[in-house]
């Protein structure tokens, strides 16, 4: 599923705050999707985890969670760059770009910029 990353025009102060606001949940997050990950590694580590439904239901939790970590990862590197001014305002965004991922990988990768 694509990930879509448009800009939107602030005020510096607002615009610092908001980088904050994003920095922060994007971190929190990854944190978050990493103890899923860590769960479904325990559960497939298990001799214990036999259900096949579970095994199934924790490796796309990994694989799931790892394309998710790799999202937030390249947004909080967007947004500590700071924003930056175009004409009287400030944006957090890069423009408009579509995120996705392939089945031989779990990694987002920047695919092609949108039309507008």
């Amino acid at each position: 599923m694509p990930v879509y990353v448009t800009d939107f025009f602030l005020s510096q102060e607002a615009a610092e705050r908001a980088a904050q606001t994003d920095l922060k949940f994007s971190q929190n997050m990854m944190r978050h999707h990493q103890g899923a990950i860590d769960m479904a590694r325990l559960y497939l580590n298990d001799p214990r985890g036999t259900n096949p439904i579970l095994v199934r239901l924790a490796h796309g939790i990994i694989k799931n969670q790892q394309f998710e970590i790799g999202v937030l990862d390249v947004v909080s590197k967007q947004v500590s760059e700071g924003p930056r001014q175009v004409g009287g305002a400030y944006t957090l965004r890069r423009g408009r770009e579509e995120w996705s991922t392939t089945s031989t990988s779990s990694k987002p990768h920047r695919r092609a910029p949108l039309m507008s």
